[in-house]
């Protein structure tokens, strides 16, 4: 399987949102990524994902974070970036973060990277704008 960007930013969704239950430990890791596949094929049916692809792709993601971050505190070194960069340093952190400190605390480029994962959350439909009633 070939990860378009659209299932990797669904799979981090899902991951993030079952954060809690995999370091909970009251749950086999197994099956709540079979829970993330059958929710990502139920999505979309074209993906056909198992859970092991779905556990590999996480596992990779977190290592090329990893991988990222410690290049980034070399000194001399060029600072790296990633498509999915900040969209994993979110889930990394566990934090909730608040829209003016990302703002103020972050590069061009991560908040167009952060536009950019908000926009694909409201196509797959996870995100909900509030509504405004217009007087």
């Amino acid at each position: 399987f070939i990860w378009p960007d659209k299932a990797v930013l669904l799979l981090i969704e899902m991951y993030r949102e079952k954060e809690v239950e995999f370091s909970s430990g009251f749950k086999c890791s197994n099956k709540i990524w079979v829970e993330i596949a059958a929710e990502m094929n139920e999505t979309n049916p074209i993906y056909d994902i198992t859970a092991q692809q779905c556990s590999s792709k996480m596992s990779g993601l977190k290592r090329t974070y990893k991988n990222i971050v410690d290049l980034n505190k070399k000194s001399g070194n060029n600072k790296n970036s990633w498509a999915f960069f900040f969209v994993c340093f979110i889930t990394h952190t566990h934090t909730q973060i608040y829209m003016d400190i990302i703002f103020d605390a972050l590069s061009l480029s991560c908040i167009r990277q952060w536009i950019h994962y908000l926009a694909t959350k409201l196509l797959l439909g996870l995100l909900r704008l509030p509504q405004v009633k217009v007087h």
